[in-house]
């Protein structure tokens, strides 16, 4: 089992840390910059949301909190983000619609984080998407 972020340096997930303070100051207008990138990219994705986006939007800094909270107990949100692939299976998310979250949701640092979005804290943000995305397209592949 691959554990989500088991590649990263310390060095990476301090940075991911605190891009992330500076990100959470803005909770509500950072998800809500996040969802409408998203749509933009894939109109198609807002059939998915049934329910009021605004829950989603918190849903969603709260899964991202959960997990940076737990950088140094990655193995249980590696099942944790299994879990919510399967969850987004059912939602009707395919595999091709994680590219376009990435894509959402580097914009939505890139317009945040502004000169504090380096080289460096894109590789990490970018190592993490990327490992928390296999652990959830892997948990989507379960019956």
């Amino acid at each position: 089992m691959s554990i989500i972020g088991s590649t990263m340096s310390e060095r990476e997930k301090l940075l991911i840390v605190n891009s992330w303070k500076s990100l959470s100051n803005e909770y509500k207008i950072v998800a809500h910059t996040f969802y409408e990138k998203l749509f933009i990219l894939e109109p198609n994705l807002k059939q998915l949301f049934k329910n009021d986006i605004r829950i989603q939007e918190i849903k969603f800094m709260d899964s991202l909190d959960y997990l940076l909270k737990r950088m140094d107990n990655l193995e249980e949100s590696t099942k944790k983000m299994k879990k919510l692939g399967l969850k987004h299976k059912g939602y009707g998310t395919k595999v091709k619609h994680y590219t376009v979250f990435w894509k959402a949701l580097q914009y939505t640092f890139e317009f945040y984080l502004k000169d504090e979005y380096t080289e460096e804290v894109h590789i990490a943000w970018e190592k993490l998407y990327e490992s928390v995305a296999e652990s959830m397209i892997l948990g989507s592949k379960r019956k």
